[in-house]
């Protein structure tokens, strides 16, 4: 099987009220797989760039941002986050570490389904 063929699915699982982010590897044909050689082998046929996802996710956040909530102070309050990095999430210079993504997701409605739309 080449690595062209096998494809890397990223999903999101919950798993006693906690959001893990997961990878499967789904390979055509008779199931058996065949570990990766090298980083190119790894990364051949993914869904989605990691990099392009990358650079989009500030704007990402800080549109959820904008859409959930009513100022900067009020996304420090909900997320306990000092006031320059709610600030720098508001204005899309930054992104969020994953405990504030996963909180997002397990608190508000709708956010899994937005915050983890490709890039």
């Amino acid at each position: 099987m080449s690595a062209a063929s096998a494809r890397i699915i990223p999903s999101f699982q919950s798993v006693e009220g906690r959001i893990y982010l997961a990878y499967q590897r789904q390979s055509p044909g008779n199931g058996r797989e065949k570990k990766p050689g090298n980083l190119a082998d790894l990364l051949a046929g993914r869904p989605c760039d990691p990099r392009a996802f990358r650079r989009a996710y500030p704007d990402r956040w800080c549109e959820f941002l904008h859409r959930n909530f009513r100022s900067p102070l009020h996304t420090a309050v909900f997320f306990e986050v000092d006031e320059r990095t709610a600030r720098h999430w508001w204005e899309g210079y930054t992104g969020p570490q994953a405990w504030a993504m996963a909180f997002a997701i397990s608190s508000v409605p709708g956010a899994e389904a937005f915050l983890t739309e490709a890039a």
